[in-house]
């Protein structure tokens, strides 16, 4: 006597795809850009079942080499294998404004002595500061600088600024007024 069973076993995939991250990454902005465009390796993704696995970003803005902004972003990078099993892992990037700002100042000037002074009184346009990131940024007189309209003495007289970002990066200028007796 013999009797005969048949039954199916169903053997599921149900291990996500291992992925390593890159490390952590930290840049400074790239020249005239308040960001970085940031290369980096996207990892293999290895799954029990499949030799590989494409890796693919959760967001379409930061795959290898996008425009990043100043600040720390965190990247996260799936796997999904044909079972529909997701492993993930996230990294960082983290863009630091290091660019000072631009400054410029006026040109040298001469002038002459006013009549019956010592000096001439000169009015010139005060430097202009920008930055990628914070656009505008005030200008600063360094030491006794004299303000626009001031009376410059006889002789040659530096005129400084200074000007200073947000993330603490900073710029000077200068120029210089002569003022002859004639």
């Amino acid at each position: 006597n013999s009797i005969e069973h048949s039954f199916t076993i169903t053997v599921q995939d149900m291990q996500a795809p291992s992925l390593i991250c890159p490390a952590n990454i930290s840049v400074g902005t790239d020249t005239g850009i308040c960001g970085a465009q940031v290369p980096y390796t996207l990892p293999i993704a290895i799954d029990n079942c499949a030799a590989t696995v494409p890796v693919e970003n959760s967001d379409a803005a930061q795959v290898p080499g996008s425009l990043f902004p100043v600040g720390t972003t965190t990247v996260q990078l799936n796997a999904t294998d044909a079972a529909g099993n997701t492993g993930a892992c996230s990294f960082a990037i983290t863009v630091i404004d290091d660019e000072a700002p631009t400054i410029t100042c006026p040109s040298d000037t001469a002038v002459s002595t006013e009549p019956g002074a010592c000096g001439a009184h000169l009015d010139y346009a005060l430097p202009i500061a920008s930055d990628p990131c914070d656009g505008s940024v005030p200008v600063v007189a360094i030491n006794s600088t004299p303000a626009p309209g001031s009376l410059f003495p006889t002789g040659t007289t530096a005129v400084q600024y200074h000007a200073t970002d947000a993330a603490g990066n900073s710029s000077t200028c200068s120029f210089s007024v002569t003022v002859t007796d004639g």
